[in-house]
Formats: structure tokens, C-alpha cells, sequence
């Protein structure tokens, strides 16, 4: 008998994603993400793409070892070789390629980087990048041969990141569902199915050819705090303004037929919801962090060894990830400002300006999760044990005493920190004991040792 099996596994985006693409000489878009060149263009422009390349590599890494060469071939080799005895098993798995579903709107935003002496945007580092809204998307595959409950039990499990900047929140996903068609391409009816649209549409849900054996199997929602090393419950002190780089020039007219322009400052949104993105926070804590162990007396040696593992370096992912935090709300007030003018005494001509933001006393959640949790740990006790061993109770404290200098207004978030914006408070105080520099640096695991990645048995 000729079977064939396909499979459509749902992935559920929750986040903010996107994978990236180098960018023309001529595109002002610094970090463009990969478009979808075979759909229609609307409006908004082309849906996002996703490369069977960027989930082939974690799915291999999810599967289990006697699993991975069987699925997916042989693992390639640091070099090609092309003689001697040297023999590749060749992928059954098939990833056709994926469907969206819903959402995944491109968007873009201006990112700049923070002076950290000035608490000012840093010279020359405004780029624009661009990324997709959260949403589903349907991943196409096909096997020879009867469905295999060990790989769909596999899959059922899956939690891949998709696409760039999984330190700061992006690209986290899971399976809500496996389905799978069980055809015999035998039977003419089946084979003329296989070979048209109509495989097509069944990946979109459409009906399966008569006879052909169909199942669903639903996946396993993730435990929501299994990799959280803090969940800070945050207040707004201070309206914050988290800028997108864009803005609208008003023109209001005065009684005298006067014109006067203005402009109007967004902030960043997801869905029309203000969002506190995960690199502000990345940024933020890594700031504060070297500062409190200059304070401690730590050389640029000791401080770059911290650094390094909590946050990452080149070559070198961090063992923190930044989610977003989403504050529930839209940009719920709107200030109005006129610059002095220093010479005139006067309102500065040209210079009034218009800023939306978040406004005080709204609550929100921000959550640090460990970078990788495996997903076979045997119960709640081995997460958190995973957690401690990646992230020491010395270096959990260190985090801490920044969510504290966040909180007495020290620390501040986006634009204007230093003129009455930005100040946020921990709910309920913030924690933290007296730091040991010693105790920090002897909690820093070893370089060739990564305990947030080790294999759990």
C-alpha cells in the first residue's frame, strides 16, 4: 500500500514575532521581516512568512534522540563531505510550509539606543524594525507511511520561538492541535486529492476525500509561570510614554486666522493597547545591574562576567528572557507641552509638542523567565528546580535590587525619565537583601556549563 500522512499543526503566536530578512541599500527599514511574496498585497501590505528552516531546527531540537535522525535525517555536518564512507539518512518529515490564519499584520516601529549616563536616546542608533502581530498559523507537513503516535505526541508538546529577539519577549509559541489525514494513494480519488488544491484547503480546514482516515488531538497548554524567575506587579507613579518614532503635525487655527502646527507623539501599541516592550526592560536591567556591581566594587572584568550570563553577549545568549508587558489600556492621557525659549523668556516658536501616555495609577504585570525549560520535566518541583539552578537566589536578589531603584524612582522608563515621566512602582514594595559580591560572582555558573539547556532525564 502507497500511505500518505499530513499533518496541520496549529501554532498559537502570543507574542510579538517576525523573522528577519537583510535589508535593500535603498529600504529605510533597518530589521524588515520576511513577506509572503506569493500572497495578494492589501493595504497593510503582505503577511508575514515563516520558513520551514526556522522551525525544522526546533522542532529537531524538541524531539527526543531516538526521534530526531528518524524524522528529520542526519544532522549536517560542520563541513561538506563528499568522499568516503559517509552516509546521511535523508528527512521523512516534509515541512511544506505555513498558512496564517488571523492577525500577523506587519508593523514597524523606531527603536533607539539609551546613553546610559545621559538617560538620553544615544546618537546614531535610531533604526527601524519591523514586526508581526500575534496570531495563528497553520504548519503544513507530510510523511510516507502510516501516522505515527510517537511523533504526534511529539508535536502535541511543541512550544517553538519563532524568528528574532527571544531575549526580549518575541516570537514565543505552542501547539493547540495536531490533525492528521491517513491517504492511500492507491485509490484514484485519493491520488487526484493529493496531487491538487485540494490539500491545500484541507490544511485550511477544508473536507478530507471520502475514505481517508482524519484525527484531531489537542495540544498541551504551556504552565503560564513554570520558567518565571520574577513577576513584578508594576504601578504607574508617572504618566509613561513609550515613542514609536512617529508623529502627526496638527495645524489648529486661532481666532485671527492664525495657523499654528504642532506635533503629536504615539506611543507603541499592540492591538490598541499600550505595550511596555521587552528590550525596554532588557535594557534597563542591564544598565542598573552594572552600576549596582560597580557600586559593590566589581572590576569591568566581574561586571562583563555577570553581564554576560544573565543578558547575553556577542555570540553569547543571555539566560533571560524580557516578556513585553502589556498594560491593558490605550494611551489614556494626552500632555501638551511648550519649551521655553532661554533668550526670549517666551514660549519657544515651533517648539509646542503633544505626547499620549499611559496615565498614573494604572497596573500591569511584567514577567523574566529563564531562557529554555525542557518540556519533559516529570513534574512542577523539576521546573523550579531547573529555574534556581539557572538563575542563583544571588543573582535572583541582584534583579531585585533593580525592580527596588525602579520603584523609588531612580530607574525610569521611556522618554522623558528625567522630567516627570516614567516612574513606575513595585505594588506591595519591592524586596532585597544586601548584596555580597563575592556570593554573586561564585553564582555565575562556568562558561562550558548552561543548566537553563541541560538535558532533563
Amino acid at each position: 500500500m502507497n500511505i500518505v500522512t499530513l499533518l496541520a499543526i496549529v501554532l498559537e503566536i502570543d507574542d510579538r514575532w517576525g523573522v528577519g530578512t537583510m535589508p535593500n541599500a535603498d529600504q529605510e527599514i533597518s530589521l524588515p521581516l520576511i513577506a509572503d511574496l506569493t500572497a495578494p498585497c492589501s493595504d497593510r501590505g503582505r503577511p508575514p512568512h515563516v520558513p520551514g528552516t526556522s522551525l525544522a531546527g526546533s522542532l529537531r531540537s524538541h524531539l527526543r534522540e531516538g526521534l530526531r535522525v528518524a524524522w528529520l535525517g542526519s544532522e549536517p555536518p560542520a563541513w561538506e563531505e563528499s568522499t568516503g564512507d559517509v552516509k546521511y539518512v535523508p528527512s521523512r518529515l516534509r515541512l511544506l510550509g505555513c498558512l496564517m490564519v488571523d492577525g500577523h499584520q506587519i508593523a514597524s516601529r523606531g527603536v533607539t539606543a539609551v546613553n546610559a549616563r545621559r538617560r538620553a536616546a544615544a546618537g546614531r542608533t535610531l533604526r527601524i524594525e519591523q514586526w508581526a502581530h500575534p496570531g495563528t498559523i497553520v504548519v503544513c507537513a507530510e510523511h510516507s507511511g502510516e501516522p505515527s503516535p510517537d511523533l504526534i505526541g511529539e508535536l502535541r508538546s511543541w512550544e517553538p520561538v519563532i524568528g528574532r529577539s527571544a531575549s526580549t519577549g518575541m516570537g514565543r509559541a505552542w501547539v493547540s492541535s495536531v490533525r492528521s489525514l491517513r491517504l492511500d494513494l492507491d485509490k484514484a480519488e485519493h491520488l487526484n486529492w493529493w496531487l491538487t488544491d485540494c490539500r491545500v484547503g484541507w490544511f485550511s480546514g477544508g473536507a478530507a476525500p471520502d475514505g481517508a482516515t482524519e484525527s484531531a488531538y489537542s495540544g498541551r497548554v504551556p504552565h503560564a509561570d513554570r520558567d518565571v524567575v520574577l513577576s513584578i506587579q508594576w504601578r504607574v507613579r508617572e504618566p509613561i510614554h513609550l515613542g514609536t518614532g512617529d508623529a502627526d503635525t496638527v495645524t489648529d487655527v486661532k481666532g485671527d486666522n492664525h495657523e499654528r502646527r504642532h506635533t503629536v507623539a504615539h506611543v507603541f501599541t499592540v492591538d490598541d493597547l499600550c505595550v511596555v516592550p521587552g528590550s525596554s526592560w532588557k535594557g534597563i536591567f542591564r544598565h542598573r545591574t552594572a552600576y549596582i556591581l560597580r557600586s559593590c566594587g566589581a572590576s569591568e572584568t566581574e561586571v562583563n562576567t555577570v553581564q554576560d550570563y544573565l543578558f547575553g553577549a556577542t555570540g553569547h545568549r543571555g539566560v533571560l528572557i524580557f516578556d513585553d508587558a502589556r498594560t491593558g489600556v490605550g494611551a489614556n492621557v494626552r500632555r501638551t507641552h511648550a519649551p521655553i525659549d532661554r533668550f526670549t523668556g517666551g514660549a519657544l516658536e515651533g517648539g509646542l509638542h503633544t505626547l499620549y501616555a499611559v496615565e498614573r495609577g494604572v497596573e500591569f504585570t511584567q514577567r523574566i523567565r529563564v531562557r529554555v525549560i525542557p518540556t519533559r520535566l516529570p513534574d512542577e518541583a523539576a521546573m523550579k528546580d531547573v529555574v534556581a539552578k539557572a538563575v542563583p537566589k544571588e543573582l535572583a536578589n541582584l534583579l531585585c535590587h533593580v525592580v527596588r531603584d525602579c520603584s523609588d524612582g531612580l530607574v525610569g522608563i521611556g522618554r522623558g525619565s528625567s522630567r516627570g515621566y516614567g516612574w513606575i512602582e513595585a505594588v506591595g514594595g519591592a524586596s532585597a537583601t544586601p548584596i555580597l559580591l563575592r556570593d554573586v560572582l561564585a553564582a555565575v555558573p562556568a562558561k562550558e556549563e548552561d543548566p537553563a539547556t541541560e538535558e532533563i532525564q
